[in-house]
C-alpha cells in the first residue's frame, strides 16, 4: 500500500514554472483545404504556476493554490508534454510526496 502524507506544507515543495505543449482542437468543424490545415494545426503552448507536489515519468503534478490543509486548482501534466522547467524557489525538503 502507497503512503500518502496528509501533513505537507508549500514550503516543502518547489515553486515552479513548467512550459509545456497541450492538444485543441486548432480548426473547428468544417472543412479546410490542406494548406490550412498544415499551417493552422499547431499544439498549444501552455505555462502553468504552482507548487510541485509529486513528478515522475508519466505526470507532472501542481498545486496554484495552499489553504492550510487544503490544495486548489491542481493541474496534471504528462511528462512528456513538459518543455522546460523553471524552479523559481527551492522547497525546504523534498519528499516523495505520492508515496513509491
Amino acid at each position: 500500500m502507497r503512503y500518502i502524507p496528509t501533513k505537507i506544507t508549500v514550503e516543502e515543495c518547489d515553486l515552479v514554472e513548467i512550459k509545456w505543449v497541450d492538444a485543441y482542437d486548432a480548426l473547428g468543424s468544417g472543412w479546410f483545404d490542406w494548406k490550412e490545415i498544415y499551417s493552422k494545426a499547431q499544439l498549444a503552448k501552455c505555462t502553468s504556476v504552482g507548487y510541485e507536489i509529486f513528478s515522475d515519468k508519466h505526470k507532472i503534478v501542481l498545486m496554484a493554490d495552499n489553504c492550510e490543509e487544503y490544495g486548489g486548482r491542481i493541474t496534471v501534466i504528462p511528462s512528456s508534454w513538459q518543455l522546460t522547467k523553471d524552479i523559481l524557489r527551492k522547497g525546504k525538503k523534498k519528499k516523495s510526496l505520492m508515496g513509491s
